[in-house]
Order: structure tokens, then C-alpha cells, then sequence
């Protein structure tokens, strides 16, 4: 049968974060600006970046499974996490050209029909850049439009509907696996690509507030 999020992949989530958080931040006694929105390109997901010293940001983008069908078998899901380090050129942070670098993970469920489905983990990293626009009353919207390329590893599994062995339709998604039920391996398919990974178009609020 088919599994979803793993706790070892959730701890996984939790030690990327945590890993780039802790080589990030270092805010000084200065504004600080946190940006909050969403990105209107790719999958829909959630961003929050905030200043971390200096010209220095961190934007964490988090992304949750949002489309499905049973009746006609589509799915798109995935659940992901991506933090990123960003060098910003302007003194005001939020505005201007940035480069930055970026890792992410996550896990997906993709099915186009009832005998064509894929399921699996995907984790990579690689160099960010674009360019953001401070606009609105005092400079509270942000608007940000970014790419990314790096080196994207998956390893997945194929699914069908229904036991591939017997052919019996039983309300089940099965691993299209047709050997031994004792000689199965998961994750038997890999793919690696290298090249763009995102294109983003992110609209963000931005809270202030003086360090006392």
C-alpha cells in the first residue's frame, strides 16, 4: 500500500532548517523586518523571510499538498521545505537584486491516471537570484520575482491502481511491482537533474519593529 510523510523525513525537514537557521542568523540591534506572502508562479506555497543582519536574509518556503482526484486518479501532492541564505546589493533589505543559495526536500505523490502514478523524496540545493520591490503605503508590500538553478536527486516508486499481479480492481493504490512481495525494495527508480529548479513570483507583507 501506499505510505505519505515519513517521521524520518519530518526530522529531516526540521535538521535543514535548523542547520541553515543557525549558520544564518545573526541580527543586529538594528530594524529588524520579517516579510511574510506567498508565491503566485510555482506550487502554491507559504515564504517568510527576515533580516539577518547586515545585507544579509533568510527566506523559508514551505509548501503542502493541494490537489486530488480519486475518481479520476490525478493527484499533485507535495509537502516541502526550503530554506535559503540571501545576499541583498541595496542597504534596505527587501529591494534590489539578491543572489543567494538555497536547499530543500520534499516529498511527493503524482498521478496522471489509474496505471501511472509516482510517489517518492527529492532533495537538492544550488544558487538563487533575483529581484525584489519595495511598493505600497510606507513600504510595507514587497514584491519578488527569483530563479533557481542546482542539482535536484529523486528516488521514487511507481503506483497503479489496482494489484498489478492479479489485475483485481479493490479500491487499492499498489507499487507497480510484479516479482515476490519478499524481494520488493522501495525506491527502486532514480532521477537526477541539473539545471533550472524554480521560477518564483512571491507578493509579501512586511512587518517592522525596532530591537529595543
Amino acid at each position: 500500500m501506499i505510505r505519505y510523510v515519513s517521521n524520518s523525513f519530518l526530522s529531516q525537514l526540521f535538521l535543514l532548517t535548523a542547520v541553515l537557521l543557525m549558520f544564518s542568523i545573526n541580527v543586529s540591534g538594528q530594524e529588524r523586518k520579517v516579510a511574510v506572502g506567498v508565491d503566485l508562479l510555482s506550487l502554491p506555497s507559504g515564504e517568510v523571510e527576515f533580516g539577518a543582519g547586515g545585507k544579509r536574509t533568510v527566506a523559508v518556503t514551505v509548501g503542502g499538498p493541494w490537489f486530488r482526484n480519486r475518481d479520476t486518479h490525478r493527484y499533485l501532492q507535495v509537502t516541502s521545505l526550503q530554506p535559503e541564505v540571501r545576499w541583498h546589493r541595496s542597504d534596505s533589505l527587501f529591494k534590489g537584486p539578491f543572489v543567494g543559495i538555497y536547499a530543500g526536500i520534499q516529498r511527493y505523490g503524482i498521478g496522471l491516471d489509474g496505471s501511472r502514478g509516482w510517489q517518492g523524496e527529492a532533495a537538492g540545493g544550488g544558487l538563487s537570484f533575483g529581484w525584489e520591490w519595495l511598493c505600497g503605503r510606507e513600504h510595507r508590500l514587497s514584491v519578488s520575482l527569483s530563479a533557481q538553478m542546482g542539482l535536484l536527486a529523486t528516488r521514487y516508486d511507481n503506483y497503479v491502481w489496482g494489484d498489478p499481479v492479479t489485475g483485481t480492481v479493490d479500491g487499492h493504490y499498489y507499487y507497480d511491482w510484479k516479482g515476490l512481495a519478499e524481494d520488493f525494495v522501495s525506491r527502486r527508480g532514480r532521477y537526477v537533474w541539473l539545471g533550472p529548479t524554480r521560477v518564483g513570483l512571491s507578493v509579501r507583507y512586511i512587518f517592522k519593529r525596532r530591537k529595543g
